[in-house]
């Protein structure tokens, strides 16, 4: 009904600096001990259901030299310092898995959650000297970095033969990023707070019988972002696409596949980012020789040569959105030849098929 497992890996470091810089002769050793707790933990409801649940634990050492009480003033406008007090930080990730599986009508359902959280996270801060007018950077602990997730999935047949299926999957994921930051140069470090809330919708509807398979999908995806000290960096962002896939099968081993999707985007805070885009691919495959064993496939990525690469990154220092040139529009041509290494019937049940 269920098993548990209990560890802990201790994990002995010892690092050695040497330094000789600009009259800073160094010659150090430290040891430090790792420690690294973990939990399983599985329950069978019965045997296609099941509860798991796990948990990480992971120490994170400062670097050396980040620990060495050194000041590099050889730049007096931007002094480095080390700080001899910082603690090691540690990671807590925890998961919670529901699994079921219902064969009548081909009914899968699966849902998690996740927590994750990090005490003593280390942070650069800054001190402003009026007198000098120059700078005096210093790593810190900081708390408060933490994130969690959800997830909900189900994918289930609409009749007692699975010709019809329809599937949804729910996430949200939020992110609390914490951090040193300085708004001027003429100022000193304040802590800042980032929390970023992410929720995605993705609906699908499929129709599968003899030759013909034929998707509708559609997703959505919405991000929040708010800053404790940068009001101006907050955005409300919009992502979504809805469209269709289809495979028909041919005589002769030969099939045809095209999709067709239109994706958009909008909130961005550069207006060339908000796009509408209309994705068409297509792939037309003929199989050969004896269990279809050889297969021969042409695929043409992004036949309108609409897409764009735009990608958000999100943390409590910055808000980088970057687009870029990539070759989205290409043709492809596959040979692809499945050989099974194993021969009668007693071995294929044993092997694998290599490709």
């Amino acid at each position: 009904k269920y098993n548990l497992n209990l560890g802990v890996l201790v994990q002995p470091q010892r690092s050695h600096f040497i330094q000789d810089y600009r009259g800073i002769n160094v010659d150090t050793v430290r040891t430090t001990t790792n420690i690294t707790p973990t939990l399983n933990f599985r329950y069978r409801f019965s045997r296609r259901t099941t509860l798991k649940a796990t948990y990480r634990g992971r120490t994170n050492q400062p670097s050396i030299t980040q620990m060495l009480d050194i000041t590099d003033d050889s730049n007096p406008l931007n002094i480095t310092k080390g700080n001899p007090g910082l603690s090691p930080s540690f990671t807590s990730t925890m998961r919670v898995e529901f699994n079921s599986y219902e064969q009548r009508h081909q009914r899968n359902i699966s849902t998690s959650i996740d927590f994750s959280t990090t005490a003593n996270s280390i942070s650069n801060i800054v001190t402003y000297d009026e007198a000098t007018g120059g700078r005096t950077t210093q790593p810190q602990n900081i708390n408060g970095n933490w994130d969690m997730a959800a997830r909900f999935m189900l994918n289930s047949a609409l009749d007692t033969v699975g010709v019809w299926r329809v599937g949804t999957n729910t996430q949200f994921r939020y992110d609390n990023y914490v951090s040193y930051i300085t708004l001027d140069r003429r100022s000193d470090s304040q802590k800042n707070i980032t929390r970023t809330a992410n929720l995605g919708q993705e609906l699908s509807l499929s129709y599968n019988k003899d030759w013909l398979e034929i998707e509708l999908d559609g997703t959505l995806n919405y991000t929040h972002t708010s800053n404790m000290l940068r009001k101006n960096a907050n955005l409300d962002t919009w992502r979504f696409a809805y469209g269709a896939n289809v495979t028909v099968d041919m005589e002769w081993n030969m099939s045809l596949t095209t999709s067709i999707h239109q994706t958009s985007r909008r909130g961005y805070s550069d207006n060339t980012m908000n796009t509408d885009e209309l994705i068409w691919n297509m792939q037309l495959s003929q199989s050969f020789l004896r269990k279809k064993a050889l297969t021969v496939s042409l695929q043409w990525y992004d036949i309108l040569a609409r897409q764009s690469n735009v990608t958000r990154r999100i943390n409590a220092n910055r808000r980088n959105d970057s687009e870029y040139n990539g070759i989205n529009s290409y043709a492809m041509l596959h040979v692809i030849y499945k050989m099974n290494m194993f021969g009668g019937r007693k071995g294929r049940g044993k092997g694998r098929s290599r490709m």
